[in-house]
């Protein structure tokens, strides 16, 4: 089986949201050395996104139709709208709410009613990867 594998799970590393500080990961009982399965491949169809959680914390999880998955945190750094119901434009995902668009690394790469020089900050991504299989 391949990456690609819809039976595959896509698997999400907890270690961001520790460093992020909004989650003690030892009260959620998880080792940050690990990977955690989030979804099911399937599940993340390509040039889609899905919302899921690890450890209570929401994610987006955004197939490119080309390239690998990646997650993001699952909210806008404009109004907090999730990311999981924007579009995927390429290899970004744009907010559904006032077209925010947010690369694979969580940055901010496009608001449509500001200059480039002025993005804004973005999200947090969490390492992913579809794997066993």
């Amino acid at each position: 089986m391949t990456q690609t594998d819809p039976a595959a799970p896509v698997y999400c590393a907890p270690a961001n949201a520790a460093e992020a500080g909004r989650v003690d990961i030892r009260t959620v009982r998880s080792n940050p050395d690990y990977w955690y399965p989030v979804a099911w491949s399937r599940e993340v169809k390509p040039g889609k996104t899905i919302g899921t959680r690890y450890a209570g914390l929401p994610i987006a999880l955004v197939r490119p139709k080309e390239g690998p998955v990646f997650a993001l945190e699952d909210r806008c750094a404009h109004r907090q709208v999730p990311l999981s119901k924007g579009e995927v434009k390429g290899d970004s995902v744009k907010c559904c709410y006032h077209g925010w668009a947010y690369g694979r690394s969580g940055r901010c790469i496009d608001v449509p009613y500001l200059a480039r020089a002025s993005s804004p900050t973005g999200c947090a991504p969490f390492p992913a990867a579809s794997r066993m299989g």
